[in-house]
């Protein structure tokens, strides 16, 4: 004789997933489905009861968040000194790590470009870093497979999409974690999204680009 349902009960967590606990009771051993969440197999007497628990993927992402924080970033990457001719920021760039300048005699101390000047003054007064605003998302959701890695540290636009947001301009998004824990046949997967400085100048292709 086959196992009987003796009682199914559902159950809605506080990130809209639904559980679903069934139990079965048959006079011969019952065999688990490896695939649920889990499962429980007790024998009393001549009867075995049998109980597992399924998590249903009713909806993709059901559970989303946007936080703000701040990250120590090079005061020469502050919005204020934007405007500092290209030139002049490769060779401060150049000197700053010991490498040769165009001039090679450039000195940052002898540099005429009003906003260098202004940024210098500061940087040799100790003032070499500065808190920048950064914006960082996250989502979980059920999925198929675990969460794959190919993309973190690259540009991704996954999390502004799911999370449906409008992130101010000139600031985009890379992946910073991925991670992942198996339920049944299904996987609880959760993703960061780390924002760019919020200067309008965005994470760089080049250095960031998800298909190098």
């Amino acid at each position: 004789m086959p196992p009987i349902i003796t009682r199914v009960e559902e159950a809605v967590d506080v990130q809209k997933v639904l559980t679903t606990t069934t139990t079965y009771q048959a006079v011969t051993e019952i065999t688990p489905n490896t695939n649920v969440k889990s499962y429980r197999l007790e024998q009393n007497d001549t009867v075995w009861t049998y109980v597992e628990e399924e998590v249903s993927k009713d909806q993709q992402v059901y559970q989303g968040g946007v936080d703000g924080s701040v990250s120590n970033d090079p005061l020469e990457t502050h919005n204020l000194f934007k405007d500092v001719a290209q030139k002049v920021k490769s060779n401060w760039l150049k000197w700053k790590a010991g490498q040769a300048t165009d001039p090679v005699n450039w000195n940052p101390s002898t540099e005429t470009d009003a906003q260098f000047v202004l940024f210098y003054a500061k940087y040799i007064k100790g003032f070499e870093t500065f808190y920048s605003s950064r914006i960082v998302l996250r989502t979980t959701a059920l999925e198929d497979k675990p969460p794959s890695q190919a993309n973190l540290g690259k540009i991704e636009n996954r999390g502004v999409e799911a999370l449906g947001i409008t992130p101010p301009a000139g600031v985009n998004f890379i992946l910073s974690a991925a991670r992942g824990n198996q339920e049944g046949a299904l996987w609880r997967n959760s993703y960061e999204w780390l924002g760019s400085a919020a200067n309008g100048q965005g994470w760089n292709p080049l250095v960031y680009n998800p298909e190098a």
